[in-house]
């Protein structure tokens, strides 16, 4: 398998600041890269205003089975599912942008069946 070939939810990246995720290198439109960097765009953390509600974090916290407090704040739990995702991902060998928001690193989770 060439560099730029992959099978697997992953991150690319457009020349105009876009990004999408693709479980594909055939579905990766030209001129997508792996890193932003390599577009000359500076990679942005993830901060701010959670990108899940708290109802939806509480719900994927009890899927996962992850050990966490309904009651704390939005914050808190959001750092806890992000950090649960980020592990699950790295250990499944899923490539993804640590600098992303929560609500993507979910979405790039293997669908449950």
């Amino acid at each position: 398998m060439a560099d730029n070939e992959f099978k697997g939810p992953t991150f690319r990246y457009g020349p105009n600041g876009e990004s999408a995720v693709f479980h594909d290198s055939r579905e990766v439109p030209e001129g997508w890269l792996d890193d932003p960097a390599k577009h000359g765009a500076t990679q942005s953390k993830a901060v701010g205003k959670p990108s899940l509600t708290r109802k939806e974090m509480v719900e994927l916290l009890e899927k996962g089975g992850i050990a966490h407090d309904p009651r704390a704040k939005v914050e808190v739990l959001d750092a806890v599912l992000r950090e649960a995702v980020s592990k699950f991902l790295t250990e499944a060998n899923i490539s993804f942008d640590p600098s992303a928001e929560t609500k993507a690193l979910v979405e790039l989770l293997p669908p449950v069946e």
